[in-house]
């Protein structure tokens, strides 16, 4: 394998590891509440649509 491969292979292998993931979302709830609350609009979602 020639130098030059070497490190071509070096430099996708550093892109591959350095590519990260972003959600879109809002922050954790800081108090910890896993239902309810204020932390992100839980029970405000409504729907007209029958089930």
């Amino acid at each position: 394998m020639a130098w030059d491969e070497w490190e071509q292979l070096k430099t996708a292998a550093v892109e591959r590891h350095t590519t990260q993931m972003q959600l879109n979302q809002l922050p954790a709830d800081p108090g910890g509440s896993a239902s309810g609350g204020s932390g992100g609009g839980a029970g405000k979602l409504r729907s007209d649509k029958a089930a």
